[in-house]
């Protein structure tokens, strides 16, 4: 019987330290889940405001581009007008040119669109 008791004690104070040891350890994991939750927090946070921060350039790249190319476009649009504009006044003083050849007679529009 006294044996029993022995062993019974052994056995308890056994499993009071095995609990302890673990409640100790469970703390500290707690500790260490709400410190990486805590972290975790802070990279999300980052995370969005880059992705805001990237959106938000993407956004203005594109109007930038856009506005360029709408710029360029114009751009061209009277570099055309310009060359017809020529072309026209090249091809009307050509014409004036052998109208006046073949009269003899100074064209005076001729004169004007030089």
């Amino acid at each position: 019987m006294r044996l029993w008791k022995f062993v019974w004690g052994f056995l308890k104070k056994s499993m009071h330290v095995v609990t302890d040891k673990l409640e100790a350890r469970s703390i500290e994991a707690e500790k260490i889940q709400s410190k990486a939750a805590t972290s975790q927090s802070k990279l999300q946070s980052v995370t969005i405001a880059l992705t805001v921060v990237i959106a938000r350039s993407t956004v203005a790249y594109t109007w930038i581009t856009w506005q360029s190319v709408q710029a360029q476009r114009e751009a061209n649009q009277i570099q055309r007008e310009a060359r017809a504009a020529e072309t026209k006044s090249t091809v009307q003083a050509t014409s004036n040119a052998s109208v006046e050849a073949k009269s003899g007679a100074p064209d005076t529009q001729a004169l004007d669109a030089t």
